[in-house]
């Protein structure tokens, strides 16, 4: 199923609430003149008639459901604002291994949102966006962890800077990432020009080190 535009959802709660008052009161309305037209005068016995009533009770009914809804719509689909990232290791202008755990924390992720990292290389050549593994946050306080390569596994990319960003993609954008990381499985990883509709929220700058492998 396509994603519900939140205003959709908003407008059709707005309606359904207004709509159950509205019709409670016609309905409750049409009783109490009928009552009045049959001979039924002041207020408790007007009441006790129409507590007799079981549509005037059902009417009763769907104008405090309309009411409780109209109340309620404020924090229905309200806007998931205020997410915080950080990046605690490595930090700003450390060296740092082709391989490489990067830590992290978040206060939150709305819906819809994907936390990514991304790697910039800086340098010759360098400026273009490269999204590692999607991140999974952690349910212990938002903690999250993704395994990280920067450059390539020799010893060309030594010394090089990189650009480390964590960003929030929408749906559209983290599959577009997710889509460049299964086709470099097989045609390589050439780098994407723009990050989409992701937004960097947190960034610092590393330095490769020497690579140690093979």
């Amino acid at each position: 199923m396509d994603h519900v535009p939140p205003w959709l959802v908003g407008a059709g709660t707005l309606l359904l609430g207004l709509g159950a008052i509205s019709a409670g009161l016609v309905v409750i309305g049409t009783k109490i003149a009928k009552l009045i037209k049959g001979g039924y005068h002041g207020f408790t016995n007007l009441l006790h008639a129409l507590w007799k009533s079981r549509l005037a009770v059902a009417a009763l009914t769907a104008v405090v459901i309309g009411a409780l809804i109209l109340v309620a719509l404020p924090f229905i689909n309200a806007p998931c604002g205020g997410v915080n990232v950080s990046i605690t290791s490595p930090t700003d202008g450390v060296v740092v291994n082709q391989s490489q755990l990067v830590l992290g924390t978040i206060n939150h992720e709305c819906p819809g949102q994907h936390l990514w990292v991304v790697l910039q290389p800086g340098g010759t050549g360098g400026g273009s966006y490269y999204p590692q593994d999607e991140v999974a946050v952690a349910s212990n306080a938002g903690r999250w962890s993704t395994t990280t390569y920067f450059g390539e596994a020799s010893k060309k990319d030594d010394g090089r800077p990189f650009n480390l960003l964590v960003a929030l993609a929408d749906d559209a954008t983290s599959q577009q990432f997710s889509a460049y990381l299964a086709a470099g499985k097989t045609g390589g990883f050439p780098g994407l020009a723009g990050l989409g509709n992701a937004t960097v929220l947190s960034e610092i700058t590393v330095i490769r080190g020497t690579y140690l492998g093979p």
